[in-house]
């Protein structure tokens, strides 16, 4: 929400100084750059495979407690009370560690996101800015993030294809 405001203000002052100097302005979508990076797919298929991991051991925990809870149904006639109270903490103990597991997955997955992406967004940022002292702009608008009110049908102002020749990046 700061970042909108900071920008709005910025645009706000841009347009209502007639005696500022010209000031150079580009844009990009930085989502469209991130997904046109090599090291984003990479981390994709990271992650996919770890949510997959994750998945299949959520499964076979699940698996493990319906059979448990079916043998407890089918004998919970015949259990004495001590028994029948043992395998119910029992049942309630495996859906708090499925319940857990997931939790915990959750975070795991969030946080090797973060641990992978991480320099991708860096790298990303460092050729924006490296574009952006070259080309001499004063401001680049990211418009993938939703900030932008009105985008300029003039392409050249689109710095995506410099910041991707910066990174090596061939778009066919």
């Amino acid at each position: 929400m700061t970042r909108i405001s900071l920008l709005l203000v910025s645009a706000f002052l841009l347009l209502s100084s007639a005696s500022m100097a010209q000031m150079k302005i580009a844009h990009i979508n930085t989502n469209e750059l991130i997904a046109s990076m090599p090291e984003a797919d990479s981390a994709q298929a990271q992650l996919q495979e770890l949510n997959d991991q994750y998945t299949r051991t959520g499964e076979e925990l699940q698996v493990e407690y319906r059979k448990a809870y079916l043998e407890y149904e089918q004998e919970v006639a015949t259990m004495s009370d001590l028994v029948r109270k043992t395998k119910e903490d029992a049942l309630n103990d495996m859906q708090t560690r499925i319940q857990e597991f997931g939790t915990n997955a959750q975070t795991a997955i969030q946080q090797k996101q973060q641990e992978l992406m991480q320099p991708i967004y860096v790298k990303a940022q460092n050729a924006i800015q490296e574009v952006s002292d070259e080309n001499g702009f004063d401001y680049i608008l990211d418009t993938g993030q939703g900030t932008v009110l009105t985008v300029p049908k003039d392409e050249s102002l689109n710095v995506l294809s410099l910041v991707q020749a910066k990174l090596g990046i061939v778009v066919e």
